[in-house]
């Protein structure tokens, strides 16, 4: 009885506090041979408005990809900082899946966020990848926009370092725009 307590009470503080994560970090880049999930962790930074004096936002997010079939990804995915945390399910279908390119659409549904997403990646050559997802969601209690572009680089056969900036237009508003800013690692299982 104390642990439904517990878990009602975290999950109310996620729903208060609960804000999309600051990056994307999960690419539409192809599994390769043999592999088929990905864990992941990375460091991710919001930057301030152009207008006014917010601080740097430090925090970081978490995933665990796994191929349901050829053509749908399902992801969990994790995001936390100082003040909260929160954690949302996405499902990617992977409408061309080529070794030199790949394009979809994803939808991700979290404790307090929503959105849908374009995701592309293509490859630069063998183990490097340029990705982008133009998403529309929520940030906050705001829809906005959101424009990353990333880079994926395969450096073991089961180690990618990723890195991604992110404009997000919360409302729509250029005043209120924020970069985000990515590193991670991710892990092929």
């Amino acid at each position: 009885m104390a642990l439904a307590a517990l878990l009602s009470t975290l999950l109310l503080a996620l729903f208060v506090t609960a804000c999309a994560p600051a990056a994307n970090m999960r690419p539409m880049t192809p599994f390769p041979p043999g592999k088929r999930a990905e864990v992941g962790l990375a460091y991710t930074a919001v930057g301030p408005r152009p207008v006014g004096q917010d601080p740097w936002q430090h925090g970081g997010q978490a995933w665990a990809t796994a191929a349901a079939t050829t053509w749908l990804d399902v992801a969990l995915v994790g995001a936390f900082d100082d003040a909260g945390g929160t954690a949302g399910l996405a499902v990617r279908w992977r409408a061309l899946d080529h070794h030199r390119v790949a394009l979809g659409l994803g939808v991700e549904v979290g404790v307090g966020w929503a959105g849908v997403q374009l995701p592309v990646a293509a490859r630069l050559f063998d183990g490097v990848w340029v990705y982008t997802a133009p998403q529309l969601g929520t940030w906050g209690v705001d829809l906005a926009p959101r424009l990353p572009l990333g880079i994926d680089v395969q450096i073991l056969d089961v180690v990618r370092v990723r890195t991604e900036a992110q404009l997000n237009y919360p409302d729509f508003d250029p005043y209120r725009r924020r970069l985000h800013l990515g590193v991670g690692l991710g892990w092929l299982l």
